[in-house]
């Protein structure tokens, strides 16, 4: 599986989706545990979705760690 999924989460779920042009935080960790991610980072994520509204989402179905990236954010593999 892949060691982290940078994923994109710029929609809440069951609100205003864009099916084919944005995730929900639900839909990355749903890729995420397809990928067998070892960790999850969300980015991407408009001002007016609170961060921890997708990570919420995505935790619902990825079992794995899930961080939001920010300004600055380094990933060491």
């Amino acid at each position: 599986g892949a060691d982290v999924l940078l994923a994109e989460a710029s929609f809440a779920h069951g609100r205003a989706e864009a099916p084919g042009l944005h995730l929900t935080g639900r839909q990355a960790g749903q890729v995420a545990g397809a990928a067998d991610a070892g960790v999850l980072v969300l980015t991407h994520i408009p001002p007016w979705n609170p961060p921890k509204m997708a990570a919420q989402e995505a935790v619902e179905v990825f079992d794995g760690p899930i961080e939001t990236a920010r300004a600055g954010m380094q990933i060491s593999l």
